[in-house]
């Protein structure tokens, strides 16, 4: 019998930026970023974070890679990566959410607000304006799946870390990661 599951990867980080140290230090999580990669090889993970590495104040929507830009920048982030199942036709719709987003990444923006009114509770909702965790549960809400049971706008990478869909394959450096490729993973 041809099994129809495939596998989706979601990627939480730690860089040690500015911005990451205060998300860090507000939420006493490990991981402060939250990414999601359709790719086995983890070629590309999609997020909303920096578009410029050295330039917090610029940010968008994102597709990034593990040898590159932000993680090229900070070389000692942290990870952990997690795989989760989906069935065929669960995978095209995330890859058409995907798709979407990167058709009208120009429009885009980095929510910072959002992560405040987060912060203290406020629903705050703005066309266009997404910030990390956000962006993710929105993919897979757009797919038909439910991960965490609350507004996106009020998701944080630590309710993908609690998730217990998600199964743990790698934890450690993202350059370790980046130097030997899918094979670390256990």
């Amino acid at each position: 019998m041809k099994d129809n599951h495939r596998t989706v990867y979601i990627m939480l980080s730690y860089t040690g930026t500015f911005l990451s140290k205060a998300i860090k230090k507000y939420t006493k999580a490990p991981y402060s970023h939250v990414s999601i990669s359709l790719e086995q090889d983890l070629t590309n993970f999609y997020s909303f974070g920096r578009k410029i590495s050295f330039c917090p104040i610029w940010g968008g929507f994102v597709t990034e890679e593990l040898d590159q830009g932000v993680y090229k920048r900070f070389k000692n982030a942290e990870c952990g990566i997690f795989e989760f199942k989906v069935n065929e036709d669960e995978y095209l719709r995330l890859k058409d959410a995907i798709e979407e987003f990167q058709e009208n990444a120009d429009k885009l923006r980095y929510n910072f607000i959002g992560l405040i009114t987060c912060a203290i509770g406020v629903s705050y909702k703005r066309s266009n304006y997404y910030f990390c965790s956000q962006f993710v549960d929105v993919i897979f809400k757009k797919a038909g799946i439910q991960i965490v049971d609350k507004p996106s706008e009020f998701v944080t990478p630590t309710d993908f870390l609690e998730a217990d869909e998600f199964k743990l394959i790698y934890t450690g450096k993202i350059k370790d990661l980046a130097c030997n490729g899918i094979e670390v993973l256990v």
